[in-house]
């Protein structure tokens, strides 16, 4: 978007400038001189005119679109929806591979259990420690060792107060539990994502050679075609200049229909930026009914409000010391000097305030002669479309799985190529891991040494307790033969009793962690036996049947897990039932060029294939990189669809074309797609628009010769060129013809 009264055309809108790359700022030559411009003398009328510096910017009419993404990075098990398809507001459209969650959601109840049991286990414990305390206090009162009896109340008040923390701390661990196995829990409920409106699938992300979602980057988009607003590719939040500016309107047809912002609220505004994502600006009219999507809609920004003013062009003005003049056409036939007072100007015109009178015959400088002899072309409206021909065309395979690599190793087999048909649970490729057979081995190993450990400290417990048992009947016979009545036996015999109970609580709880820790490593042994012959060699098979898309390693490559070459096979799905409902047997073509993602979702294209033509509509368009604002639970949101090359100049035409017989056989492939499409424009052919340079050199002025009066005058122009609209060989009109205007047409002389 260029400001005309600043440069030269230039192509602003990327959607369209590829179109005018062959044509664009080509343009017709003036006609001859017949004789010298002094002696050929040109007028024209002292008329009103519109003057301000007009700003265009050209706009899509595309549906409300809906992001779906993801809040964390997630990787992606299954898209469950396809480019075309209707779904219904609530329906799963893509679920992430929550196997990792649920395995770590089951070592965490596990963990959480074990807690339990062994704070149940250690209860009596509390009892029992204290009760050592308070016969260590009694005999140091039946020693009349007062110190020691303080140090031992001392001790009894610190084991209430452990008592108390570990209580506490108990309750802590249980509610971090608790909260760790909610998180896990929903996020495996989040995995799915489901449909926030009902509508057409726009977009779904490529998984074929990724499929991890980064944070908030776009998985689905959905177009809701109830509600449609004009947006335009190259104004976003970032580069918008014309908010404050006091006209917008859209011309649709020969009406000047105001328009005014759809905006962002204020906190997905401030939020987006903060982001460094900037959403595109979207426009709305006051009747939204001249509307349909793929339509494009030119949108006009003065900076001031503007309305016709009595003008003369500025090549008619002169000035000196008396101010500024022209020179008007007397009765006589003779030019007359004129003084005037004149107003602010343009580019073209400058407005006149007092001096002249509408209608004056106002000389100009013509450096070209009008045209001598020509043909009346008379301006009439017509529509209008800009086509874009496509680079590459092949049939649509938009839903992916791909298979990464779950461990190190190399490719022992690939059972499968491109294109084979595979079902559900078929092997897609067998790794040889080198450390499957190693890694159960650990396992197994670290099982056994568990397994020792626990059994040389229950034989400790059980000695330790089986000492006791016999220390506690020897000094009970000894004392009984003896008659020996001391407290100090008693006390002693005492605490052997509470030692003894406290190596069998101790023996519980020992045990309570052999019998976790076998779990677990019956759980590890569990998953890395899956699809894994207990030698190493893992195998990758698909998840549902599909055909293979692509195969990206080699029998004998070495792979590691976790960097570029750990991308095994992808295999390509279809939902044949649905798509044929939903799109009435509609094939799905991929289209790539160079800019080829510029066409509006909505855009009608024509797709040849061996000599045949077929209709078509452009049913996926997301921009790379480009930026979504929303607002959700009362929350603003951002959502991107990432940059990726694979993606660039990438749209999908559906052709509603039951007996279309696919591309396989055919290599004389070609699409148009529609890049712009005006409704009752000015169009005329580039023949008619002429250009001069303004007086300094700086600019560049269009005009046409128009008839009025029987006599050639020459008429400035906006032409569309100026903002990549129409070409050199057709030309669209922004301002300065109306329909019904009768011009010369040099060129078809007679």
């Amino acid at each position: 978007m260029k400001n005309v009264s600043i440069q030269k055309a230039a192509l602003l809108i990327t959607a369209v400038a590829i179109m005018t790359l062959t044509g664009c700022g080509e343009t017709v030559s003036p006609p001859a001189l017949i004789e010298p411009a002094s002696v050929n003398q040109a007028y024209r009328p002292v008329e009103k005119q519109l003057v301000g510096k007009l700003n265009v910017a050209v706009g899509n009419v595309v549906p409300r679109e809906y992001c779906h993404f993801y809040k964390k990075v997630t990787v992606l098990k299954e898209i469950t929806c396809d480019v075309g398809e209707y779904v219904e507001e609530g329906d799963i459209i893509a679920t992430a591979d929550v196997k990792t969650l649920q395995e770590e959601l089951e070592d965490v109840a596990a963990e959480r259990a074990l807690c339990v049991k062994l704070h149940d286990a250690r209860q009596p414990l509390y009892a029992l420690n204290q009760d050592l305390v308070d016969i260590d206090k009694r005999s140091c009162v039946n020693l009349e060792d007062f110190k020691g009896a303080a140090e031992c109340e001392n001790r009894l008040n610190m084991e209430k107060e452990n008592y108390v923390y570990d209580e506490k701390l108990y309750e802590y661990m249980l509610k971090q539990y608790d909260k760790k196995l909610a998180d896990i829990s929903k996020d495996i409920e989040d995995g799915s994502l489901r449909a926030k409106k009902s509508g057409y699938v726009t977009y779904i992300k490529d998984t074929a050679k990724d499929n991890v979602a980064k944070i908030n980057e776009a998985v689905v988009i959905i177009a809701d075609e109830s509600e449609t607003y004009i947006e335009v590719p190259d104004l976003n939040l970032d580069n918008y200049l014309y908010r404050s500016f006091e006209l917008q309107f859209a011309m649709i047809g020969d009406k000047e229909v105001p328009i005014e912002e759809y905006p962002y609220s204020s906190d997905e505004s401030v939020y987006a930026i903060a982001q460094g994502s900037y959403p595109n600006i979207r426009f709305r009219t006051q009747n939204q009914k001249d509307l349909k999507v793929g339509d494009s809609v030119i949108l006009c920004f003065y900076s001031k409000n503007r309305t016709k003013e009595l003008c003369v062009g500025n090549d008619s003005v002169n000035s000196d010391e008396g101010g500024s003049y022209v020179y008007v056409k007397g009765k006589d036939g003779n030019r007359e000097k004129r003084y005037f007072m004149n107003g602010p100007s343009d580019d073209y015109y400058t407005i006149v305030t007092d001096g002249l009178a509408e209608g004056e015959e106002v000389y100009y400088v013509q450096e070209a002669a009008s045209p001598a002899k020509y043909k009346e072309y008379t301006v009439e409206r017509s529509d209008y479309r800009q086509m874009l021909e496509s680079g590459n065309v092949k049939k649509a395979e938009t839903r992916n799985t791909a298979y990464f690599a779950p461990c190190s190793g190399s490719v022992e087999d690939i059972p499968v190529s491109i294109g084979s048909k595979v079902k559900k649970g078929d092997v897609l490729l067998v790794i040889d891991s080198g450390g499957g057979a190693a890694a159960i081995s650990d396992i197994e190993n670290e099982r056994k040494r568990a397994a020792s450990e626990y059994e040389k400290k229950i034989n400790s417990l059980d000695q330790e307790a089986y000492d006791l048992t016999a220390q506690i009947k020897l000094t009970t016979i000894e004392t009984a033969m003896n008659h020996l009545c001391e407290p100090e036996y008693i006390f002693q015999t005492e605490r052997m009793k509470d030692q003894a109970k406290i190596a069998v609580i101790e023996k519980q709880l020992a045990q309570i962690e052999y019998e976790a820790d076998t779990q677990k490593y019956n759980r590890q042994l569990s998953r890395i036996r899956k699809n894994n012959d207990g030698s190493g060699k893992i195998s990758i098979v698909a998840e549902e049947d599909g055909t293979v898309s692509g195969v990206y390693v080699k029998k004998g490559m070495v792979i590691k897990k976790g960097e570029e070459n750990d991308l095994l096979v992808s295999v390509s799905h279809t939902s044949p039932d649905k798509v044929a409902i939903s799109l009435n047997k509609t094939v799905a073509l991929k289209i790539t060029g160079k800019n080829a993602g510029t066409a509006a979702i909505g855009s009608k294209a024509q797709v040849t294939v061996g000599g045949k033509t077929y209709d078509g509509t452009c049913i996926s368009n997301a921009w790379n990189g480009k930026s979504y604002a929303f607002t959700e639970a009362d929350k603003a949101k951002v959502a991107t669809v990432s940059m990726d090359e694979r993606a660039d100049g990438t749209i999908i035409v559906a052709i509603d074309q039951a007996d279309f017989d696919g591309l396989e056989d055919h290599k004389d492939c070609r699409a148009d797609v529609n890049t712009l499409t005006l409704q009752d424009a000015i169009v005329l052919p580039g023949r008619l628009v002429y250009s001069e340079e303004t007086k300094s050199g700086t600019a560049e002025r269009s005009f046409v010769w128009k008839i009025i009066d029987g006599t050639p005058v020459k008429q400035y122009v906006i032409r569309g060129t100026d903002f990549g609209i129409g070409n050199g060989q057709t030309t669209v009109i922004l301002s300065g013809l109306s329909e019904g205007d009768v011009l010369a047409d040099e060129q078809r002389q007679m």
